[in-house]
C-alpha cells in the first residue's frame, strides 16, 4: 500500500534501554533504568501481560500476587520468597514511584519460581528474555548465479522491518524472538555479489545484515516463513509497485538511522492477513492528560491497548502494538510505523479524566470518490475514511447494546489523518457513577474490550483482508 515513508531506526523512537520479553502468549517491551550500576525493570509490569498480577506494600515489605502464586520481598534487600522457594538477587530490590524494581539479571530466578514449568532464558547483553522455548530459528543458503540469491528459512512466520543502504540490507526483528541458534554470528560467502551475512542483537531486538556489492531486494513467501534476498544486476532496477502510495511528509527525515534509506516498495512485506495495529497514545516524556493526581493517561493507554490486543487475538485477529513500553514516539513516526505494517485496521487508544464511557473518533477528512495512485501524506486517510466510519458506527453500536455510553464523532488529528487504512481513535473514560480510579478496573476494561472487539468482528468482512474471517 505504501511506498516511501519515514521509518524509525532499529532501536525505536529513542535510545532508551529496553528489555523485550518473548512468551507463548505475547511479546512486549519494558523500559530499563540504571541504578547503582545495575539495570532494573518494574517487576509488576513484567508480570501483568502474562496473567493476573497485583502488588501491595507495608513499609519496605512488598507482596506481589501472580495468578495463584505470591512473592514476598523487601526493598533494599536481595532475597525474595515465592512459596517455599527463596531466590537470591544480584542486587537489592528498589521502590520508585510506587513500583518495585527488580534487577534484570535476577529475572530468570524470579520468573522461573513464579512461573513453574516454564523455561526462562535471558540474553543479558541484548536485554532479551525468552519464555516457553519461544525462540525462532533460521537457516540461510546462498544460491549463486547471474543474480545471486540468499534464501532464509524461519521456524515461524516473521515480519521484520527492512532498510537498505549502500552495500547492505538490514532486517530488524523487533517482535520476533529470533536467535542465531547453531548459526555463526558472521558467515562469509565466496560470491562476487553477496559477500557475507551477520547476526546481531541489542537493546531488545535482533538484526540480520546482508552485505553485497550490488543493490538488494527482499521477497517474502506467502506464509512469511521464508525470505529471499536477491542481488539486482546492474541496469536492471526493480519495477515500481502498482497501487496507491503515500508521500513522505515535507521536512521529515526519511532515513532509518545513520545513512539508511527506506526499503523500496517491493521489499515491504505483503500483508499476512487481517491485522489490527493498536497505538497506545503518549508515552515517555509525553504523559498525556492527568486521569488523577497519581495516574497519567499514558499508563492507562498502554494497559488498555494490551488488554484489547489480547481480546482481539482471542477472536482470531492478529494484532501489533506501536508502543509496548514507556517511550516517546512522535505522531509522524506512529503513522509511518502503522503504514509500514499494512494493517486492516488502525486503532489509536486514549484515556480521559472527564466524562464517562467511550468516544469513538474517525477522521473528518473529505472522502475520496476514486482511489488515486498517489496519496498525499497529510490526508492519506481520505481514501479509507468511509470504511473507518463503518467501523466507528459498529463499535459505538456494540458499546450501546451493552449499556456503555458511547459517542461516534469525527475529528481532524494526527496521526489519524496520515493512516492509509481504516482508522479510529478510541478514548476511554471512567464508568458512570464511579470515581476516576475505576478506569483501571479489570472488569470494566474487559467489558469495553469485549464490546470493541465484537464491533470490529461485526464488520471485519468489509475491511482489507477481512475475507479471511472464520
Amino acid at each position: 500500500m505504501l511506498g516511501c515513508v519515514p521509518r524509525l531506526n532499529a532501536q525505536g523512537a529513542s535510545e532508551q534501554k529496553q528489555l523485550t520479553i518473548y512468551a507463548a502468549e505475547t511479546t512486549y517491551s519494558l523500559p530499563v533504568v540504571m541504578r547503582s550500576g545495575n539495570e532494573y525493570i518494574a517487576l509488576l509490569e513484567a508480570l501483568e501481560p502474562l496473567g493476573m498480577a497485583s502488588a501491595s506494600r507495608d513499609g519496605n515489605k512488598w507482596k506481589l500476587r501472580f495468578n495463584n502464586a505470591e512473592m514476598q520481598l523487601s526493598t533494599g534487600k536481595t532475597k525474595a520468597r515465592i512459596g517455599r522457594t527463596e531466590v537470591e538477587s544480584n542486587a537489592p530490590f528498589l521502590a520508585e514511584n510506587r513500583r518495585v524494581l527488580a534487577p534484570v539479571a535476577s529475572l530468570p530466578g524470579l520468573l522461573g519460581a513464579i512461573l513453574p514449568g516454564r523455561p526462562v532464558v535471558l540474553h543479558a547483553a541484548a536485554r532479551r528474555l525468552f519464555l516457553d522455548n519461544a525462540e525462532v530459528r533460521y537457516s540461510a543458503a546462498l544460491k549463486k548465479g547471474p543474480a545471486s540469491q540468499l534464501q532464509f528459512s524461519f521456524s515461524a512466520p516473521v515480519d521484520p522491518l527492512i532498510a537498505t543502504e549502500a552495500g547492505k540490507l538490514h532486517m530488524v526483528f523487533r517482535r520476533e524472538p529470533l536467535i542465531a541458534g547453531a548459526n555463526p554470528e558472521t558467515v562469509s560467502f565466496s560470491d562476487k555479489a553477496i559477500s557475507s551475512l551477520a547476526y546481531s542483537e541489542s537493546n531488545g531486538w535482533a538484526e540480520l545484515t546482508v552485505n553485497s556489492s550490488l543493490p538488494l531486494m527482499a521477497f517474502f513467501s506467502a506464509d512469511h516463513k521464508s525470505i529471499t534476498i536477491a542481488a539486482l544486476p546492474p541496469l536492471a532496477p526493480p519495477q515500481p509497485s502498482p497501487g496507491p502510495v503515500a508521500s513522505t511528509p515535507a521536512g521529515s527525515r526519511t532515513g532509518t538511522g545513520a545513512g539508511l534509506q527506506p526499503a523500496k516498495t517491493p521489499a515491504l512485506p505483503p500483508p499476512r492477513g487481517f491485522l489490527v495495529v493498536l497505538d497506545a497514545a503518549h508515552g515517555g516524556d509525553d504523559h498525556g492528560g492527568a486521569i488523577t493526581d497519581e495516574l497519567a493517561e499514558k499508563d492507562v493507554d498502554l494497559a488498555f491497548a494490551r488488554r484489547l490486543s489480547l481480546e482481539l487475538q482471542n477472536r482470531g485477529m492478529a494484532t501489533r502494538l506501536i508502543r509496548d513500553s514507556d517511550v516517546t514516539i512522535s505522531p509522524e513516526e506512529r503513522a509511518a510505523m502503522a503504514n509500514a505494517a499494512v494493517p486492516s485496521l488502525y486503532l489509536a487508544i486514549h484515556a480521559a479524566g472527564s466524562g464517562t464511557g467511550v468516544h469513538v473518533f474517525s477522521s473528518d477528512v473529505k472522502p475520496l470518490e476514486k482511489l488515486p495512485v498517489f496519496l498525499p501524506w497529510a490526508t492519506a486517510q481520505a481514501a479509507f475514511v468511509s470504511s473507518s466510519q463503518t467501523v466507528a458506527r459498529a463499535v459505538a453500536s456494540e458499546l450501546l447494546k451493552r449499556d456503555i455510553p458511547a459517542l461516534d464523532l469525527s475529528v481532524g488529528v494526527s496521526p489519524l489523518n496520515e493512516i492509509a487504512a481504516p482508522a479510529l481513535a478510541i478514548e476511554v473514560a471512567a464508568p458512570s457513577g464511579q470515581g476516576l480510579e475505576a478506569i483501571q478496573s479489570g472488569a470494566y476494561q474487559e467489558g469495553l474490550c469485549a464490546a470493541i472487539a465484537a464491533g470490529i468482528a461485526e464488520v471485519r468482512s468489509q475491511l482489507p483482508h477481512g475475507e479471511a474471517a472464520p
